[in-house]
């Protein structure tokens, strides 16, 4: 029985190889030989046999074969409680193990926090390929494994990873969206895996070479890495290759990282988050307009301003919201938006020197980042007419 068909994303904890690293004393490839597992409402365990494919850590050797135990908390099934299996023969699978010695034994370090079934206490690598280096530090290493499975289904997969489009028409009107298939769900797990990582400056190095990767797949999970990293590079590159990534890739993971892109240094990278803001809403994608305009909100340098004026008259609210927000934050020379400014509400600060700040501004200051529609229309044409006044002055 193939646990895969019975997970469900409302019960199943994220990755967190960080963790995972700190705790193993042990770390192998490894494919299941043999082995049992089984469930109760008191938890999940297992009972495996693996022969060592490769070590990246440990006193073991390739060849060789370990018991291994995992112990922890169940797995989610939707649907009657009847369709639990009570237990289950372990299926014969290739996986990242991260393991823990006592004795003659080895316990698993779950991947998934607390995950007592070896399908999920383990991090699935379902080509299993040969990294073309073997790195002496252990979080390259790791990487590498990591970055070998996904190159090697970006080539025998190609197809599959690619989204699934869907064109539907809804009450006369036509709604388009996209999704992926089993394989894409796969190497979006192990991406996500990777960005758990904890070792930030081998991370950086990964998504640098996997953003000039010939794989589409590849290329947008560098992107998105930079742009969560606040590398410059990761906007720039964004701004080029969406169109051209657009049915290679899974493009979520760029908008997600898009909306928390903090770094103010570079007006050339500003300036591409325009692009993306304005350009591709013809994707189908409004995510990608709302988390630049996010960004651009957050950061609100000039070099943001003439984006921000332009996304006023932005169809989507939450959008022309953000946009009268970002440039009321300019006006008033109001800090960076970071999560740690929002509980406290430290971002709402106007600082000197503020040169464009007047009574009359603040009249038409809408400082809660809330959709257009709910600002009175006169907000909208005040900022439009003050930007005729002062763009020079702001630009220079």
């Amino acid at each position: 029985m193939a646990l895969t068909a019975y997970c469900s994303a409302t019960n199943v904890a994220k990755p967190d190889l960080a963790q995972a690293l700190r705790a193993a004393d042990t770390i192998v490839v490894a494919r299941v030989v043999s082995g049992n597992a089984r469930t109760s409402p008191a938890g999940a365990s297992g009972e495996v046999l693996l022969r060592v494919v490769r070590v990246i850590e440990g006193e073991v050797t390739a060849g060789s074969q370990i018991e291994i135990k995992t112990q922890g908390s169940r797995f989610f099934i939707p649907g009657p409680a009847s369709k639990m299996p009570n237990s289950w023969a372990v299926e014969h699978f290739t996986a990242l193990w991260f393991l823990r010695r006592q004795g003659v034994q080895y316990t698993v370090i779950p991947v998934t926090s607390g995950a007592g079934d070896p399908e999920r206490a383990s991090l699935l690598l379902p080509e299993d390929s040969s990294p073309v280096s073997h790195p002496n530090r252990v979080h390259r290493a790791v990487a590498e494994e990591i970055i070998a499975t996904l190159r090697t289904m970006a080539t025998t997969h190609r197809n599959e990873i690619k989204p699934v489009y869907n064109v539907q028409m809804i009450n006369g009107q036509v709604h388009r969206s996209y999704g992926f298939g089993n394989y894409a769900a796969k190497a979006l797990q192990l991406s996500e895996a990777l960005a758990t990582l904890g070792d930030q400056p081998t991370l950086h190095a990964v998504y640098r070479e996997l953003a000039s990767d010939q794989a589409g797949y590849l290329r947008a999970m560098g992107i998105a890495g930079l742009i969560a990293a606040n590398d410059p590079a990761g906007p720039k590159l964004a701004a080029v290759e969406l169109r051209n990534l657009l049915r290679e890739a899974y493009l979520s993971p760029i908008a997600m990282s898009l909306m928390g892109y903090r770094n103010p240094e570079d007006s050339e990278a500003i300036l591409a988050l325009g692009r993306i803001a304005t350009e591709f809403t013809d994707l189908d994608m409004p995510m990608l307009q709302k988390s630049a305009a996010r960004a651009l909100n957050a950061l609100h340098t000039k070099e943001t301003l003439p984006t921000l004026i332009a996304l006023l008259d932005s169809e989507d609210a939450e959008v022309g919201g953000l946009a009268l927000n970002g440039i009321c934050l300019f006006v008033r020379n109001g800090p960076i938006v970071t999560p740690q400014s929002i509980p406290s509400g430290s971002w709402r600060q106007s600082r000197e020197p503020a040169p464009f700040r007047t009574k009359e501004t603040d009249a038409y200051c809408w400082m809660n980042p809330l959709p257009a529609s709910w600002a009175p229309p006169e907000y909208k044409a005040f900022w439009k007419t003050w930007w005729q006044a002062h763009s020079q002055e702001v630009m220079r």
